[in-house]
């Protein structure tokens, strides 16, 4: 596992060399990349610097640390950096981590960010090389992680100026990618645009696109039947339900709760929707776990969400417990509300979502609900899928959640995750507290 910092810097030179030397003492990465060179520096970085240059600046690398790259470096690590403006049309290799001075324009469109600089060329190029990580520069904004045909994972990083917005960000970086859970992606721009550009040159209408394709049960996350099932995470077994930790979760384990409350309910079979059966023995599952939280922990209020979709892969059910604290003066429906509004307006292409009180969800339609156990009989909010053509923010839940516990870290499972004794410690104490 390999740690990185990139960053955006203005012509500040000799504090942001200061800044990233502070954060290599607490993280020591693997190297600092910068998207722009710093002007005239003084000091000196403790770690090996690259920025993009019109030629290999080996010289500048003696005083200051800083090493200038004509487009491909390959770390001794194998990580390989490509700086777009120079990557050779021959070359053939792979690309880890992709810089560039602008966005590619199908994400831009794709999110409707019309105040960054867009660069066209830039589209062939990632759908060429893939690479893990793409860094701009611009507003910040982070999009991914996203799916190649060849199963490979990709992100999109932009970062703004020192000085105007979010200008730095680390990472770890594996060099062999973690799994990442089909509900956790989203839509690949660069691959929708390509083959519904492809059909209509051959003639066909783009409404005949085939559908993504299906997952069996034995690579399925969720099947017990898959041969790679994590067993360690679960805590129980139903007759048609089962409940796990959940991996990468929002809430962690503290000295009031040994176990960080965050667990899944998933259904044994393989099937992408809720149905009237398994909802009943979920409930159950739920209301199981209202009075061990409220006779166990009375601070804190179950919570539970989940998207119920064609698309699915697997559906699943998953719940945290969070502190009174945070939910004092109706504070969840105003944030839902907000984070609702955000999603129709400033991401225009995303489905419309409008949450509304309702006795219970329907099992029949698609949604994404929302269940708040302060009694026994939850307060639930459902907002409608009318048109799962469109783009749906599988974050949404854990994107109003993350923020209600003020934990915007862990808006991404995958970026949470636990060492594996870790995850059986939970599970252990889980089965203590639920049983």
């Amino acid at each position: 596992m390999f740690k990185f910092l990139v960053l955006n810097p203005s012509t500040k030179s000799d504090e942001i060399i200061k800044k990233a030397n502070i954060q290599h003492k607490k993280n020591e990465f693997e190297s600092v990349i910068l998207l722009d060179k710093l002007d005239n520096p003084v000091e000196k970085l403790d770690v090996p610097s690259y920025y993009p240059s019109l030629e290999d600046d080996k010289s500048i690398s003696v005083d200051t640390n800083l090493i200038g790259v004509n487009g491909i470096l390959k770390l001794n690590s194998g990580v390989t950096i490509a700086f777009m403006d120079n990557v050779e049309v021959s070359f053939n290799g792979k690309i880890d981590i992709l810089i560039l001075k602008q966005w590619p324009s199908k994400l831009s469109n794709l999110i409707k960010k019309d105040t960054v600089s867009i660069d066209f060329t830039i589209d062939n190029l990632i759908t060429r090389f893939r690479p893990r990580y793409i860094f701009a520069s611009g507003e910040f904004h982070e999009y991914g992680p996203f799916r190649w045909e060849s199963g490979a994972v990709s992100r999109f990083v932009s970062l703004s100026k020192e000085g105007e917005g979010k200008w730095f960000y680390g990472f770890n970086f594996p060099l062999v990618p973690t799994e990442v859970a089909s509900q956790d992606l989203m839509d690949n721009p660069f691959i929708e645009t390509l083959s519904v550009k492809r059909r209509v040159d051959q003639g066909e209408n783009s409404e005949s696109l085939p559908k993504r394709a299906k997952v069996s049960p034995q690579n399925c996350f969720f099947c017990l039947s898959n041969p790679n099932v994590e067993t360690h995470m679960i805590i129980t077994i139903g007759q048609l339900v089962y409940m796990t930790v959940a991996k990468g979760p929002l809430t962690r384990s503290n000295a009031s709760m040994p176990f960080s409350g965050h667990g899944i309910i998933t259904p044994v079979d393989h099937m992408s929707k809720n149905t009237k059966e398994v909802d009943a023995e979920m409930n159950e599952f739920e209301v199981k776990l209202f009075h061990k939280f409220k006779q166990n922990y009375p601070d804190f209020v179950l919570v539970v969400f989940d998207l119920n979709l064609e698309k699915n892969v697997h559906y699943h059910r998953q719940f945290l417990p969070i502190h009174n604290k945070f939910l004092e003066e109706d504070k969840f429906s105003k944030v839902l509300e907000e984070k609702a509004q955000t999603n129709n307006e400033k991401y225009n292409k995303n489905h419309k979502l409008e949450f509304k009180n309702v006795d219970a969800v329907d099992v029949d339609s698609q949604y994404i609900s929302f269940k708040v156990y302060k009694d026994e009989v939850p307060v639930v909010y459902q907002s409608t899928i009318e048109d799962d053509s469109k783009i749906i923010d599988l974050q949404f839940p854990r994107r109003v959640l993350s923020y209600i516990i003020r934990s915007p870290k862990r808006l991404y499972w995958d970026k949470c995750q636990q060492p594996k004794f870790k995850e059986t410690q939970d599970c252990e104490e889980f089965k203590k507290f639920f049983t």
